[in-house]
């Protein structure tokens, strides 16, 4: 059996999978990006520890709604570098740890009590290893990455399907980018699913959404492009400017993300008419939320009717 605070950890569902690593037994959560690292206890207690986030095939295949028929072939086009992937993963955890591990000794030397001199080197040291990690971390999300690419584009025939997989692994793998809340094609997808549309309503709506995923999709296409790279450790003024240059664009495209939602949420409203509107969970905001937004934005409100008709 499975410790009661990993199972807790599950939310009601099961894990995923996992493989042996020694003397401890790897396990990926159902549908969140953590993996558990388990041992056989001599005793009940430190039995456990989160490892690094990953994104697994079944996460994604769940996610993604994946028919039968989609998973076999998903996983027969992808086996061989699914495979290679396992087998790498117990090393690149163990040295992400011995990473944290040097990340946690070089804290323990900075302090009140130090000179100088001994922050100004604990420091740096900390810096070094957090690059580390981050570059660590990019080799193992660009093998993932390769994988799930691998298996779509050699296993799954119909464009419909393999765009689908393909948008359940970017929503696992940058949580950061494809925020929850902030997409609004579910909420047109239910909109289309009201009764009693008019074909030209219908027509309409089916539109929007197809025009408002393609936008959304290619907008964090944008994001996920300039994700990665150095986080930490940028020791020279170069490297620094780079990633602010980078930051900066992703608020950037962030901004418009946001500008095409709220174009597509007052398109939908005006489409179906304010009182129709308000029967689609999410798609009419709340005064709540409107005052939330002016706070925000320093007065101005994006949901006001002035904006949606522009």
């Amino acid at each position: 059996t499975f410790p009661e605070e990993v199972v807790a950890d599950w939310d009601g569902m099961s894990c995923s999978g996992g493989i042996w690593d020694g003397d401890s037994l790897l396990v990926s959560h159902h549908h969140f990006r953590v993996l558990y690292r388990l041992r056989l206890p001599a005793a009940a207690a430190d039995s456990w520890a989160r490892e690094s986030p990953v994104a697994s095939p079944a996460q994604v295949l769940f996610s993604a709604k994946a028919t039968p028929a989609e998973v076999a072939a998903f996983l027969a086009a992808g086996s061989e570098a699914w495979r290679a992937l396992a087998a790498e993963i117990p090393a690149l955890g163990a040295a992400s740890i011995e990473i944290f591990a040097e990340v946690t000794k070089s804290q323990h030397g900075f302090g009140e009590g130090q000179s100088q001199e001994e922050n100004e080197r604990a420091t740096a040291t900390m810096m070094r290893a957090n690059a580390r990690m981050q570059q660590a971390h990019d080799a193992l999300a660009t093998k993932v990455a390769d994988a799930f690419e691998r298996s779509i584009a050699d296993g799954i025939a119909d464009p419909e399907a393999a765009r689908r997989l393909r948008g359940a692994y970017r929503r696992i793998a940058y949580p950061d980018i494809y925020r929850r809340g902030e997409d609004l094609s579910p909420v047109l997808a239910v909109a289309c699913e009201l009764r009693d549309l008019s074909d030209q309503q219908l027509a309409r709506l089916e539109v929007l959404r197809s025009q408002y995923a393609d936008r959304h999709d290619a907008l964090c296409d944008e994001m996920v492009g300039l994700a990665g790279g150095e986080r930490f450790g940028q020791e020279d003024e170069e490297s620094w400017r780079a990633y602010a240059e980078r930051q900066a664009k992703t608020e950037d495209i962030r901004f418009r993300l946001k500008e095409a939602t709220e174009k597509a949420r007052g398109a939908a409203i005006r489409i179906l008419g304010r009182a129709r509107a308000e029967d689609v969970r999410g798609l009419v905001l709340d005064s709540e939320a409107r005052r939330a937004a002016r706070e925000a934005e320093g007065g101005y409100d994006p949901f006001s009717a002035d904006t949606e008709d522009d």
